[in-house]
């Protein structure tokens, strides 16, 4: 995969190019900035208990988006770690082995 930077990638429109992992970052530190707004808000509005409600939800918001963020990087580094397979293959299919080795016969 070639590197066209952000507005590269923001413009190509055969999508050759992912953005996401450029903007990875920046995703989570809004996801973290919103998590500490939301537990200052919610202190400010409900007192004590709003800050226990708070410290839950924003670790359960918190949590749920980092994991979130990891399964997008590892689908797109699987993805580009398949175009380079493919491309040490010579863009032929590679010959796969049987589904069962070893297992018992088919009837046939």
């Amino acid at each position: 995969m070639q590197d066209k930077g952000f507005f590269g990638s923001l413009l190509d429109f055969s999508f050759s190019s992912f953005i996401t992992t450029k903007i990875i970052k920046l995703l989570y530190i809004l996801i973290t900035i919103g998590c500490v707004v939301w537990l200052v808000a919610a202190t400010i509005m409900q007192g004590f208990m709003g800050f226990v409600g708070g410290v839950i939800g924003a670790v359960v918001v918190f949590l749920l988006s980092r994991i979130y963020l990891e399964l997008m990087i590892v689908v797109f580094r699987m993805a580009e770690n398949l175009e380079l397979i493919a491309g040490r293959s010579g863009g032929k299919e590679p010959e796969l082995p049987p589904l069962n080795p070893g297992g018992p016969a088919q009837a046939e």
